[in-house]
């Protein structure tokens, strides 16, 4: 967004949105045609840019829809770093290196036992026999 006019800014935000909201490859690569045909004159380098990256950035979409979201978030790290914030504020002075990777350690299994049992992120099963597709 910063090689892109602060006039054009918001348009071009909400288009580079709906690529990285498109159900699929093929609907996202209309999406960046679309913009390659609407600002090809104001943003060539920005365009240049996100057409780079587009199949690094947008390697999610080749995996089933339910999958979309969990893979492109990072909610769940996120969870987890402001549960160690959370627990590590409670302890004003560390005794050092070790005592700082117990408390760590024992959040980081908690969580793992957490997952283990109740939730089931992503199917492995689904996942591995998925066939990725990138065209």
């Amino acid at each position: 967004m910063d090689k892109t006019p602060k006039k054009d800014r918001e348009k071009v935000e909400r288009d580079v949105n709906a690529i990285f909201n498109a159900s699929s490859i093929k609907m996202a690569r209309m999406i960046l045609k679309e913009m390659q045909d609407n600002y090809s004159h104001l943003l060539d380098s920005a365009l240049r840019i996100l057409k780079n990256g587009f199949d690094d950035a947008l390697a999610i979409l080749s995996f089933p829809l339910y999958y979309h979201k969990k893979l492109r978030t990072s909610n769940h790290i996120e969870r987890l770093n402001l549960e160690i914030r959370r627990r590590e504020g409670v302890v004003t002075i560390f005794h050092g290196v070790d005592s700082v990777y117990r408390i760590i350690g024992s959040i980081l299994m908690k969580f793992n036992e957490k997952w283990m049992i109740n939730r089931v992120h992503i199917n492995m099963d689904e996942y591995n026999n998925f066939k990725i597709n990138f065209r």
